[in-house]
């Protein structure tokens, strides 16, 4: 059975299901991949840590400020 078949399983708000899909499949509207599809941004810079780019993976994964916030959401 595959990830989708699973994640679409679980009972969650559909918000949730869509902001999941976009996560994995990389369709957050960063600075990056807006970049990559010919969107003038400023800097590439994520705005709250400004210490690398704005990716899905930074932006959710990797950056200790909005994974800290994550974290007290949670």
């Amino acid at each position: 059975m595959s990830l989708y078949n699973k994640f679409g399983k679980i009972e969650v708000l559909p918000l949730a299901h869509i902001t999941t899909w976009k996560v994995m499949e990389n369709k957050i509207a960063t600075k990056v991949n807006l970049a990559r599809r010919g969107i003038v941004v400023d800097s590439l810079l994520y705005c709250f840590c400004r210490k690398k780019e704005e990716t899905t993976n930074h932006l959710f994964f990797e950056c200790r400020i909005t994974c800290g916030i994550n974290v007290m959401l949670g």
